[in-house]
């Protein structure tokens, strides 16, 4: 159901699925739909789409406490990591047909044994993801792909052709597309659309087929032209930069403290959607291409790229800057959380970018929770007004 169909405007729509994320997810379950389930911006979208299979992101609650996770994990566990385990165990994801677990980073890859141990589904499946990107790894990963599509296509009793595969790339390409559309409007002084209100629209997005997703997001890009009552503008522009981050009420405490958030390099967020796949030969190459080097996660090592350390830098951190620029930023906020390895070795390097560039920045290492968030507010308060 669109947001015409249901009255409602596409930013009520986003907010009404946010709160209810599983709500779409069972009804085309109903219908005789499969959903299977992923964890980050590694999973291979496109693959499932062509299946007709219904790709759900897989997420945690950061409002409510880890009391089952915390019986079964030990306590150094990613606080993502466990917020989903948790809520899974708490019957959560068991509509769910299946599940794609990638060897994305080790929390999520010693988690599997103790999940699929815990909980079982129809179909499971462990993708391995290169730590680099060379050619010797793209072909690696390409016959990981061709294993998975086997997979898939032995588990549902349909062979997934190359027709398919293209279409739905169409798609999904035609998503990233719209939701960069959507960025576009956060450049204006005071932007369209507040940070917050996009942390809806993403965690919507994700629940639901990517056709349904992309009329969705294309009724809220002409909306949010139109809104009048656009978002009061803030003292500061800032940039975030991190790893998962899907609760509003993080952004929404960084507006109360007088910031915006009006670009990001999130896992929820531009990390995922701002490099299309190129549509060029054999289609299951295209998309291991896009998903073992496209996606800038710090958990891919790409190696030296320069002959000095700012040369490298650019090299590893250039889109970030570019966002930096073209968004017109103040100042930085870097979101990592505990036991996150990759993303802190990455935080210095980072910093220095940054700040070379003349931004301020902020780094703040957070559990994921937003049950209490008064020590993570008075940081960022005294960082927006030492901005102004």
């Amino acid at each position: 159901m669109t947001a015409k169909e249901s009255g409602k405007t596409a930013l009520g729509r986003c907010a009404e699925i946010y709160e209810n994320r599983s709500s779409r997810a069972l009804e085309l379950k109903r219908e005789g739909k499969r959903v299977f389930g992923y964890f980050c911006c590694y999973a291979p979208l496109e693959l499932f789409t062509a299946a007709g299979i219904i790709p759900y992101r897989i997420m945690g609650n950061a409002m409510e406490s880890t009391s089952v996770a915390d019986t079964y994990l030990d306590i150094n566990f990613c606080p993502f990591v466990r917020s989903c385990f948790d809520v899974a165990m708490k019957g959560a994801y068991d509509f769910l047909d299946g599940i794609l677990w990638p060897t994305s980073c080790d929390n999520l890859t010693n988690l599997h044994g103790v999940w699929d141990y815990n909980m079982k589904y129809p179909f499971t499946y462990s993708l391995d993801i290169p730590r680099v990107p060379d050619a010797l790894a793209l072909k690696f990963f390409t016959e990981e792909m061709h294993l998975l599509k086997e997979a898939v296509e032995k588990f549902i009793g349909v062979k997934i052709g190359d027709g398919s595969i293209l279409e739905a790339i169409q798609l999904h390409n035609r998503n990233r597309a719209l939701l960069r559309k959507l960025y576009e409007l956060r450049k204006s002084d005071p932007p369209f659309i507040a940070g917050s209100e996009v942390t809806r629209v993403l965690v919507a997005v994700m629940s639901l087929p990517v056709a349904e997703a992309n009329e969705l997001i294309a009724e809220l890009i002409q909306q949010v032209e139109d809104r009048r009552d656009v978002p009061p503008r803030r003292r500061v522009r800032l940039l975030m930069v991190g790893t998962e981050l899907d609760d509003h009420r993080f952004i929404g405490m960084i507006e109360d403290c007088g910031a915006d958030v009006v670009i990001d390099s999130l896992c929820v967020g531009t990390r995922y959607f701002w490099k299309d796949v190129t549509l060029d030969g054999d289609p299951m190459t295209a998309l291991s291409r896009h998903y073992l080097q496209d996606i800038l996660c710090s958990r891919t090592y790409r190696g030296w790229t320069g002959s000095t350390r700012l040369e490298e830098m650019e090299a590893r951190f250039g889109q970030i800057g570019e966002m930096a620029r073209q968004w017109k930023i103040q100042g930085a906020l870097i979101y990592t959380l505990k036991y996150c390895d990759s993303e802190e070795w990455d935080v210095p390097d980072l910093r220095d970018y940054l700040q070379d560039k003349g931004f301020p920045v902020l780094h703040i290492e957070h559990d994921y929770s937003t049950v209490a968030l008064a020590p993570v507010r008075n940081r960022v308060e005294a960082f927006v007004e030492m901005i102004e």
